[in-house]
């Protein structure tokens, strides 16, 4: 009986082993399957993420390509980019802003370009409207006044200088200005300069002629162009009236002491000229006069 008890429970023992080799085989095999099908997913997961990252990414680096293009091309001035702003996303509030601030440009730079035209057509007065802008914008536009309206102002001072100097009102100076603005009150106090050296030349030649006296003459060679000629003109001038009045002098002496043998043989033009022919005309008559007596007296 005690060996069919232990042949029993040997049976049993073994159907029990037997059993659980199977069950763990069988769960090997489960836990193999299971294994590949998570590392399967695992897999397809990684991949299909990888994929919607790179899809991403190719996305979000066109539209950054597209955004740094746009951003060159107004780097350089071209502000005509055409900037698409349908995006609903972080990249396309980038792309509104930028497209705002091209706007914003466009619109200074039309502004300055209506007013260049304005001032061009001698509307000098026209300013940018600073009201239509904002920011930096704003006072950029402030700023490109005042530098506009300093230089008018500037231009006013210089007509209103040159105006009096040509009324021959000498006692005005042009402002000093600062820099190289400087050149300009150089230029003004060169113009005085030269206008009142020739008025000293003209004056001096005024009043000798005034007190009868032609020998002086104008230093012309400090001046060029119409000056020059100016100053020549009126030394031609003292020439021709030294010379004509020295001829009609030196013939009015030799009559006074009864010489009737010479006569003004150069040609002296205008009046000088009427002179002329009348002292030769009376040399001529008191020649005849003198000759009528001599035969008289003979």
């Amino acid at each position: 009986i005690y060996e069919e008890h232990r042949l029993a429970i040997d049976k049993v023992v073994e159907l029990t082993t037997q059993r659980n080799q199977q069950d763990e085989a069988h769960a090997k095999s489960l836990l193999n399957f299971y294994n590949v099908g998570l590392a399967s997913i695992f897999f397809l997961s990684i991949t299909l993420a990888t994929w919607v990252a790179l899809s991403i990414s190719r996305g979000i680096l066109a539209s950054l390509k597209s955004a740094q293009k746009i951003a060159n091309a107004i780097s350089v001035g071209n502000l005509n980019s055409e900037i698409i702003t349908t995006q609903q996303d972080e990249i396309g509030d980038l792309l509104r802003s930028m497209s705002k601030m091209q706007e914003a440009i466009n619109s200074f730079v039309d502004a300055q370009g209506f007013m260049a035209k304005k001032h061009a057509a001698g509307a000098v007065h026209e300013k940018l409207d600073v009201s239509k802008f904002s920011g930096t914008y704003a006072q950029m536009a402030h700023e490109v006044n005042e530098l506009v309206q300093s230089r008018i102002a500037i231009n006013e001072r210089i007509l209103d200088v040159i105006t009096e100097y040509a009324r021959g009102n000498f006692s005005v100076d042009m402002d000093i200005l600062p820099g190289e603005t400087f050149a300009i009150t150089q230029a003004v106090n060169s113009i005085k300069t030269a206008l009142l050296t020739i008025n000293n030349e003209i004056e001096m030649l005024a009043k000798a002629g005034a007190m009868g006296d032609f020998s002086l003459r104008a230093d012309d060679q400090r001046f060029e162009f119409v000056f020059h000629a100016m100053l020549g003109d009126l030394n031609k001038l003292f020439n021709t009236c030294e010379m004509g009045f020295n001829d009609i002098l030196h013939l009015s002496n030799q009559l006074a002491t009864g010489d009737l043998t010479q006569k003004i043989e150069i040609n002296l033009p205008g009046m000088f000229g009427q002179v002329q022919e009348g002292m030769n005309l009376t040399v001529e008559n008191l020649q005849l006069l003198i000759g009528k007596v001599k035969e008289s007296n003979q």
